[in-house]
This record gives C-alpha cells, sequence and structure tokens, in this order.
C-alpha cells in the first residue's frame, strides 16, 4: 500500500470510531416534548460532528459558526448535528435560514450562519423557480433529516476523492 491509502484508511477508521463513540455517550435528558416546539432546555454551545460551532442567541435562534467554510452544506450539517444531538428534536422539525453568511453576532470567528427551528408560517415562502441558487438565503428551510445528511461525507469519507 502506499502511504497515501495507509493515511485514508487511517483517516477513516478514526471517523467511524469517534462517530460511534459519540453514539454511545450518554445524551442529556430533556422534557418530553409535544408539537414541534424547541425544547427549554438546550446546550448554549455545541462542537459539531464537523467542527463548527453552534451558540444559542436569545428568540429561538442558533448561530453556526467556525471557520470560513468551502462549501455551503456544512452549515446545514452542523445545524443539523445540534439540532438532533444537541436539542433533540424530531427527524421532521424545519430548520430555517434567519440570516446568510456574516459576521457572527457573538464574534470569535470568520464567518457564521443564523438559523431558526421556531415555526413561522408567514416567513415560508414558496420558491420562485425550480433551481436553487442559493441554500443559505433568509426564509430557505430544510428537515433535520436533509440537514444532517449532509454530514454522511464527513462520517463516511469517499475513498477516491
Amino acid at each position: 500500500m502506499t502511504l497515501i491509502r495507509k493515511f485514508r484508511t487511517l483517516a477513516a477508521a478514526s471517523m467511524a470510531f469517534a462517530t460511534l463513540l459519540a453514539c454511545t455517550m450518554p445524551e442529556p435528558s430533556l422534557q418530553p416534548q409535544s408539537g414541534p416546539q424547541a425544547p427549554v432546555q438546550a446546550p448554549t454551545t455545541f462542537v459539531a460532528i464537523n467542527g463548527l460551532t453552534a451558540v444559542s442567541l436569545p428568540n429561538g435562534i442558533v448561530e453556526i459558526k467556525g471557520r470560513a467554510v468551502r462549501q455551503k452544506d456544512e452549515y446545514w450539517c452542523a445545524v443539523g448535528d445540534y439540532a438532533r444531538r444537541g436539542l433533540r428534536v424530531p427527524w421532521d422539525t424545519r430548520i430555517r435560514v434567519v440570516r446568510g453568511i456574516g459576521a457572527p453576532a457573538t464574534g470569535g470567528a470568520r464567518s457564521a450562519v443564523q438559523f431558526t427551528l421556531t415555526p413561522d408560517p408567514d416567513a415560508d415562502q414558496p420558491q420562485q423557480s425550480n433551481v436553487i441558487t442559493d441554500i443559505l438565503r433568509p426564509g430557505y428551510s430544510r428537515s433535520v433529516t436533509h440537514a444532517y445528511g449532509n454530514c454522511r461525507d464527513m462520517i463516511f469519507p469517499h475513498p477516491f476523492r
């Protein structure tokens, strides 16, 4: 095996181990919820599986901040991971963009995106076309399942990239 293949194999094995370890850690117990309401107890900061940090802000806003990322889907991965493992909301809960990429409200990072899990029927606007050009524009939403699904390439990296 070449050195690069050995490194890729080792990296994939360590990511798989870290994922299994994270799945076996006990999660804090939260009050059972009825409906798509946000839980009362939530961690104030949470480091997602891809290394970005989620920070709870007032009014149900979640700010995802960290390094300047290459792909916008990394923000969705982080907010999906926070919603599922940090807040323990149902998989079909909608996550909506409140503010696109910009300076973080809490400082300490180059860029941040603000999301909310609070339902707002006035904010859910139908798409104007079949082509979505900006997945981080205010008002755009995804389910927790779709957002967390963006983490799969970080959990199971492709060996031939």
